[in-house]
């Protein structure tokens, strides 16, 4: 299988990430929850269109994300968590033929998990480790995994 990798560095960021979504064929409704919280509730802004879904071996499902910028606050709604993303490279690998508006999400994950279990068998052989969390990124019509080496993908929660 030939993959195609983008190595990228990416600066800190700030993410608000809900609790894993059962549901996920509505997570747009999640998303729109999100955001009225964000704009009504909070002192956070959004940080460009960008959603993500984190991917994690400790869970089946995947929680929603969004880029933010702000103070890092007690957050009164304990369903939601506040995590930094310290700076590091991401190997960035876009999807292409996926279609937002008709996407099979059980079909994804799988392709999704298939990516990351050959990287990681990749990357054994070099003595690298990929961390056990992945992000599925939807930035407008397009469609990217951003994967991170182990001593690279450093996540601290408030």
């Amino acid at each position: 299988m030939n993959i195609q990798l983008i190595k990228m560095n990416q600066g800190r960021k700030r993410f608000l990430k809900t609790q894993p979504i059962l549901d996920i064929n509505n997570w747009q409704a999640y998303l729109a929850e999100l955001k009225s919280f964000l704009s009504l509730e909070s002192g956070f802004q959004i940080v460009g269109g960008k959603v993500y879904f984190e991917m994690s071996v400790e869970s089946e499902a995947p929680k929603m994300m969004l880029e933010v910028i702000g103070l890092p606050i007690p957050l009164e709604q304990n369903a939601l968590v506040l995590a930094d993303l310290d700076c590091g490279e991401v190997l960035v690998h876009k999807l292409t033929g996926l279609d937002l508006f008709c996407l099979d999400f059980d079909q994804l994950f799988k392709t999704s998990w298939g990516l990351k279990w050959t990287l990681e068998a990749s990357f054994r052989k070099q003595a690298d480790e990929l961390s056990a969390i992945f992000h599925i990124v939807f930035d407008h019509d397009k469609i990217e995994l951003h994967f991170f080496r182990q001593k690279d993908y450093i996540q601290k929660q408030f």
